[in-house]
């Protein structure tokens, strides 16, 4: 009967796979082709262009012109701009045959305006389903831009112009009478000269300025001249004019002759003798009256030098004091010509500012006047559109291509749906624990017989989240125990792993530079870090196997632990052990319920055993009472049994 069962369950699992595959067939073989009856569906668009220069090139002879963006943005507007799209569509209501668009809107829509990077270049593109209509849409567009640009230039032409006519007219006049002005002021001023120095007033002042200047410095030099007579007078030096100089050296010079004479004679005779002689006796008496000639000639020449030096000081200063007066007076003057002379420079400027605008307005006349603007406007076609157009949408292949996967993905989450609606309750199905091959080898298989088959595994991965109908389940003491002692250490030490406060996943993770037996506890990293203390138990088993956490290697993942937790249930055989929990989640409920019931708020509970979900924190809030305000430090963290050592 079992054998018939297990067949009718295969022929069961074989034709649903089928009905899957003929449901997702179908689907995707429906949905691909109504997306390719929309692909194709869709018109083709052709596109057309053409190439516009929006500054005219210049003569040979003329500069490149410069790249103007701003022009250019304002003429691709100027082409998008109603006035131009609606004389357009004017234009093109002569081709009834031809084109047959309803509204200058329909028009706009089909246009569009490109400009080439860092030139002064335009390009038109016209854009329908109709190629052979294109080329002359575009070039209905350019002609009548040309023809609004040609009579936009000849209307700005003649406004520029008669603008231009007026403003000159009116110089002409302000000059005339700037003229007028400038003629009566230097008459009623009498400046003689437009330079400042080569009039009257200004040359007076400067003429007395000079004056002054020279006549300080002839009191400088009278008053040296001065001081160094006294200093010659104070030194005995000889002071004499000029005139006695001559006068003096002779009466000296024969007054040395006479003393060298009488020395001589002194010399061969006595004064005795000197004085019986006629011709000699005289000698002393002469040189006597030359000493005094000598002395009354030296005094009165220091008296009139030193009186012609003080006359001469006198004198300068006088002059001095003369200009200052005359330049005192005449600053008034200068003072109110200077003033009228900068009104006179004002006056010029003017006159030269009027005249130098009244030029430049001529100069822009002229140039409007002889430049064609209307022959030659600032635009120039570079290119015309052409008859042939090129197809520019859709693109088939990859509309085919973009209705394959999205047949594909829709067919997928068809089959995802229905297996989500037709799938029965989680735990109503049976599921095998896959060991991996290093707890197949050390460890005894597990024996099941025909009772344990019959009733369901529960796979780790479906196990994350409390099923919402389910009650708390956790282990007394005496199952912990009998769990503990029935099993090897790589058990134990996952067991206390458990009820330190640590998940499946993390255990997975977990390395040796994670324990920090110093300080014992496991740092965790993950998106909330965390300490997590450990007991002596757990330490000593920690530190007799810092290189290698577990006794068979790599790494145990996750899948692998909780076959070991699965074949140790089987090892402990206790019978009272529920089957609707996994016991990874027995002993995580049973380390929280410690902790809630010593008086632990919930809000610290994701400190010490990481992530709770909103459904646990509902389950543990009816363990805790109204009073459940301690913090982590207020209560024992250790769970009793991972301090007490086994018998």
């Amino acid at each position: 009967m079992e054998n018939i069962t297990l067949q009718q369950e295969k022929n069961d699992h074989i034709a649903n796979r089928i009905l899957k595959l003929k449901i997702f067939f179908l689907s995707f073989a429906l949905i691909f082709c109504f997306g390719l009856f929309v692909n194709y569906s869709r018109p083709e668009v052709y596109q057309n262009s053409a190439l516009i220069l929006t500054t005219a090139p210049k003569d040979i002879d003329q500069p490149v012109t410069e790249i103007d963006l701003q022009h250019v943005t304002i003429q691709k507007n100027k082409f998008l701009s109603a006035a131009i799209i609606t004389e357009t569509f004017k234009s093109l209501s002569d081709y009834p045959t031809l084109i047959s668009i309803n509204s200058s809107k329909d028009l706009r829509e089909m246009l569009s305006v490109n400009s080439t990077e860092d030139t002064n270049i335009i390009t038109l593109y016209a854009q329908g389903p109709e190629p052979d209509i294109l080329y002359l849409i575009i070039n209905t567009w350019v002609d009548v831009y040309l023809k609004s640009t040609t009579k936009h230039i000849k209307d700005s032409v003649e406004q520029s112009t008669l603008k231009l006519e007026n403003e000159l007219r009116l110089l002409d006049a302000e000059v005339t009478s700037s003229h007028n002005e400038l003629d009566t002021f230097r008459k009623h001023h009498h400046i003689d000269s437009t330079v400042r120095e080569e009039n009257t007033s200004a040359a007076k002042l400067k003429g007395l300025s000079k004056s002054l200047n020279h006549a300080n410095e002839d009191v400088v030099k009278a008053k040296a001249h001065l001081d160094s007579v006294n200093l010659a007078i104070a030194r005995g030096d000889v002071v004499v004019p000029q005139k006695d100089q001559r006068t003096l050296h002779n009466l000296e010079q024969r007054y040395q002759e006479l003393k060298e004479r009488l020395t001589e004679l002194d010399k061969q005779y006595t004064r005795q003798y000197l004085a019986l002689q006629p011709s000699l006796r005289i000698l002393p008496d002469q040189i006597q009256q030359l000493e005094k000639e000598i002395y009354k000639k030296r005094r009165l020449g220091q008296r009139i030098v030193k009186d012609e030096a003080i006359r001469n000081y006198d004198s300068a200063k006088q002059v001095v004091k003369e200009i200052e007066y005359q330049l005192g007076q005449h600053k008034r003057k200068a003072a109110e010509f200077t003033s009228t002379f900068e009104r006179h420079q004002q006056l010029i400027n003017n006159l030269s500012s009027l005249e130098e605008l009244q030029r430049q307005t001529r100069e822009r006349l002229i140039k409007i006047k002889s430049k064609q603007f209307t022959k030659f406007p600032q635009v120039n076609v570079l290119e015309r559109a052409s008859i042939s157009a090129e197809q520019i949408a859709p693109n088939y292949l990859i509309g085919t291509s973009i209705s394959f996967f999205i047949a594909l993905i829709i067919s997928g989450l068809i089959i995802w749906l229905y297996n989500f609606l037709t799938q029965p309750e989680l735990e109503s199905r049976n599921y095998l624990v896959t060991f991996p091959s290093w707890v197949k080898k050390e460890r005894p298989p597990v024996q099941l017989n025909q009772s344990d088959r019959n009733q369901p595994i529960i796979d780790p991965p479906a196990t994350k989240h409390l099923s919402q109908n389910s009650p708390t389940k956790i282990l007394n003491q005496k199952q912990i125990i009998t769990l503990l002692e029935d099993n090897e250490t790589d058990v134990q030490q996952l067991i206390y792993l458990l009820l330190s406060g640590l998940t499946l996943e993390e255990i997975s993770q977990l390395s040796p530079d994670q324990i920090r037996l110093e300080h014992d506890c496991i740092v965790i990293d993950s998106d909330k870090p965390r300490n997590v203390s450990i007991g002596s138990n757990l330490k000593t088993m920690l530190s007799n196997r810092l290189q290698q956490l577990w006794d068979y290697p790599p790494q145990p993942n996750e899948a692998d632990l909780y076959a070991m937790l699965h074949c140790a249930k089987e090892n402990a055989s206790i019978e009272d052990i529920s089957e609707a929990k996994p016991l990874d989640q027995q002993l995580r409920y049973t380390y929280i319920d410690y902790l809630v019931r010593q008086g632990l708020k919930l809000s610290h509970l994701s400190q010490i055993v990481g992530d709770v979900s909103d459904h646990e924190m509902n389950i543990f809030s009816k363990l805790s009472s109204a009073d459940s305000k301690k913090g982590i430090k207020d209560i024992y963290i250790i769970y009793p049994l991972c301090e007490v050592p086994l018998q």
